[in-house]
């Protein structure tokens, strides 16, 4: 009797052995052929003609969005593979809801971040940025965070729910940008020397963009033994530092070579002994 019952057990735990590793060896099929039918899926929908057409910062959403939403179905499947009860399951996560809300509540203010930007476009992948804190190129927009490429090439990622909250300023957003120079010289150079130095600079490079508005020169301010003049143009905005750096360059060469000097406040200061 205890024989055939301990034989009998044997067999049943041998079954079950059997069952449990032909469950995982599915699970384990269905994930890699999963995986594939993924990246095949996504690469096919964002080859699709309205996708494929769409703004960068639009298919870098809708692709992450949608690796979200089939790695979920996946997952899914995968519980259903391994013998899970899936109505057991479903009800444990509807009841869970609340506490599960609570937990990811930072994730769906970053999903409705993602969306916010989506729809308003207060900036898109290529364009310069500034949230107040972080500068850079905004590299991905993904359904939870953004992420910018500085200009020393670091990376940062920035949680969608906090920058679409956040005051932004788009330096690419438009094809032109002006170019302002504040720069001090001596309080008796001869200003008319002065602009027509500068306004020779003006001339000599074709990156100035003379047709929006004409270059402006004044003098915009003084101090002890100095004047402030201010100069202005406009460029391309894929011309903006590189005419900001030669225009300073070549402003400080032509203002030496002409004798004119570029003044620095003076602080008088006066020691008297008691």
């Amino acid at each position: 009797m205890l024989d055939e019952a301990l034989s009998r057990l044997g067999e049943l735990a041998s079954e079950y052995a059997v069952s449990i590793v032909t469950r995982l060896v599915g699970a384990i099929i269905v994930y890699i052929i999963g995986r594939q039918i993924i990246k095949i899926l996504r690469k096919w929908l964002m080859h699709l003609d309205r996708l494929k057409n769409s703004h960068p910062t639009a298919q870098s959403f809708i692709s992450s969005l949608l690796s979200f939403l089939l790695n979920f179905v996946l997952i899914l499947t995968i519980a259903s593979i391994l013998g899970l009860p899936m109505t057991s399951l479903l009800t444990l996560l509807g009841s869970a809801g609340l506490t599960v809300g609570l937990a990811l509540q930072g994730g769906f203010s970053n999903f409705a971040g993602g969306v916010i930007i989506l729809m308003f476009k207060p900036f898109s992948i290529g364009d310069f940025i500034d949230d107040g804190t972080n500068q850079g190129t905004v590299k991905e927009i993904s359904i939870f965070y953004t992420t910018l490429i500085t200009p020393d090439n670091r990376r940062i990622v920035i949680p969608n729910s906090t920058i679409s909250n956040a005051t932004i300023i788009n330096a690419t957003a438009e094809a032109t940008r002006r170019i302002d120079i504040n720069f001090n010289v001596a309080q008796d150079s001869d200003l008319d020397v002065v602009f027509s130095l500068l306004k020779g600079c003006i001339s000599e490079d074709e990156r100035i963009l003379t047709d929006i508005s004409e270059p402006f020169v004044a003098v915009v301010g003084y101090g002890a033994g100095y004047l402030t003049i201010e100069y202005r143009v406009w460029c391309k905005r894929e011309h903006f530092l590189s005419l900001k750096f030669d225009l300073l360059r070549k402003i400080s060469e032509t203002l030496a070579a002409n004798g004119i000097v570029i003044a620095r406040p003076v602080l008088d200061v006066t020691v008297k002994n008691n």
